[in-house]
């Protein structure tokens, strides 16, 4: 009999900083989870990495969103500030392209956090769940998080 193999429900912080409630974030789209539920957070380093293993699905130019798909299907999407598309990748610097396999806790992306400070725009980085694949999403409590360790939400089977 086949076996798949089994998947981690956790997913990590994938900055160094405060998570917060998405329905803080000054955006419809994510405040009033039009693409899903999620978290977001209030980044303290340059710095964003994966929060699950999965493969990198979507890779916005510019670097500012990024796509991931686990192998159970769950769909996340990692989007960097509030209208930072605008910037056309000034202050983003991807370590990885579409298609490629990652780790959890790996480097998705370099910001330059100085530089972006100085465009006034809204620099909360959101995680949505864009598709749960029918599971349920448990959401830890907010404070204070590690990129690649804390652990921030679990997406178990219903």
């Amino acid at each position: 009999m086949f076996k798949f193999k089994k998947v981690n429900e956790s997913l990590v912080s994938i900055v160094d900083g405060k998570m917060i409630s998405i329905t803080e974030v000054p955006d419809e789209v994510f405040s009033e989870k039009i693409l899903g539920d999620g978290v977001a957070f209030i980044v303290q380093d340059r710095t964003i990495v994966s929060p699950c293993s999965g493969e990198l699905t979507t890779v916005f130019p510019g670097g500012h969103a990024y796509g991931i798909t686990r192998s159970d299907g769950v769909e996340v999407l990692i989007h960097i500030g509030i209208d930072t598309v605008q910037l056309d990748g000034k202050g983003f610097y991807s370590k990885v392209k579409q298609g490629d396999k990652v780790a959890v806790g790996e480097t998705l992306v370099e910001i330059d956090l100085p530089f972006l400070k100085t465009t006034g725009l809204d620099l909360s980085v959101m995680l949505v769940v864009l598709n749960s694949n029918g599971k349920e999403i448990q959401f830890c409590e907010y404070g204070e998080v590690q990129k690649g360790e804390s652990t921030i939400m679990k997406i178990v089977s219903k």
